[in-house]
């Protein structure tokens, strides 16, 4: 809840009035839907689900703060019907990462924006191939041979789980927290490797071009690549 009221307070509080103001908002909901009164009536299974996923869900929007506030004057004035038709229209049922808020929807851009990277780069060397019909093609074909081996071993980004399976509020955050940690250090090690790549394939295109040195870590990768062999320095 720290976490999240803190974001809410950052991406706008033009209703909300601030981190302490929302994270007090956000506990009141969570004691309606955690069932632990609402005036003289006790909430169900199905409010208290509707309530928790909402929150869980929707805080990660820049209009939090607004629509938490209209949620919040309907528990002070005791409008339970009114708040549960409010929170009915928050968007149940998705993840935060469909919003593009959420750590993990720019670790996933980032790996698909390495995917489509890699994809051109092994377009490229392919029509290169099939142009060069007199001349030797295996720097091509080693290159275009062990793009293809790479993009095998990308990770495609991970689906959301199944409506109805996602775990508790605290759990969720808990777990986003630690899914985040090693999606980051995967998405960096990644961009470590494209930049090798893309350098050490600059480089030996330049010198097979003569419009630059062939430096010793040059031939090496371009003997790695004419053995069919991943280079070192990948």
């Amino acid at each position: 809840l720290e976490a999240a009221s803190g974001d809410g307070s950052r991406r706008g509080n033009s209703g909300g009035g601030g981190a302490a103001q929302l994270q007090a908002e956000l506990a009141r909901l969570l004691a309606v839907g955690g069932g632990l009164g609402y005036g003289n009536a006790l909430v169900d299974e199905q409010d208290r689900r509707v309530l928790e996923a909402s929150v869980r869900l929707y805080l990660f929007t820049e209009s939090s703060s607004r629509d938490l506030g209209e949620l919040a004057s309907c528990l002070n004035s005791d409008r339970k019907d009114e708040l549960l038709s409010r929170v009915r229209r928050l968007p149940e049922g998705e993840m935060p990462e469909d919003f593009g808020l959420h750590p993990n929807a720019r670790i996933a851009r980032r790996q698909q924006e390495s995917r489509r990277l890699i994809a051109g780069i092994a377009q490229t060397l392919s029509m290169q191939t099939d142009a060069d019909e007199t001349g030797d093609t295996w720097e091509a074909a080693a290159l275009l041979e062990q793009v293809k081996l790479l993009m095998e071993r990308m990770p495609m980004p991970a689906e959301p789980p199944p409506p109805g399976l996602q775990p508790g509020l605290q759990q969720q955050l808990a777990c986003t927290r630690c899914v985040a940690g090693v999606l980051e250090q995967e998405a960096a090690g990644y961009r470590t490797l494209l930049h090798t790549m893309e350098a050490s394939l600059d480089g030996l295109a330049c010198a097979l071009s003569g419009l630059g040195p062939l430096r010793a870590d040059l031939e090496a990768v371009g003997t790695s690549l004419r053995a069919g062999r991943v280079p070192e320095a990948w």
